[in-house]
């Protein structure tokens, strides 16, 4: 899989185990939702973009990857255990100019609750 369009969600729960595949583009776009996405480190590089309304998002990503979170948030908490903020809302993990494999995540959300967890 290169390319990765999960379908729009409203009030809904998404839990997606994505790990066994080489997904390049992940896009998640959700109201009111409850989304749990595990990645792997399949691709060289993986842009997850995640536009949300009101949810609860967690995305798990392998150490064995480098990863960069970008985040474009009103109200929302976050919780970006293992990374480095480097202001104007960007965190990056300490490996992530040496890791061979990169992740890039992209938040813009509402009212949320933001979560990346490295696994």
């Amino acid at each position: 899989v290169q390319t990765c369009a999960l379908p729009i969600l409203g009030a809904a729960k998404l839990f997606a185990d994505l790990s066994p595949f080489t997904a390049e583009n992940i896009d998640i776009k959700t109201g009111a939702a409850d989304v749990r996405v595990k990645l792997g480190d399949r691709a060289e590089q993986c842009r997850v973009n995640i536009h949300a309304g009101v949810s609860s998002i967690s995305v798990q990503v392998p150490e064995t990857a480098g990863c960069e979170i970008s985040s474009e948030s009103g109200l929302s908490s976050k919780t970006f255990n293992g990374f480095v903020e480097g202001g104007d809302g960007n965190y990056r993990t300490a490996n992530f100019d040496t890791a061979s494999r990169k992740i890039f995540v992209y938040f813009k959300a509402g009212v949320s609750s933001l979560k990346v967890v490295r696994y």
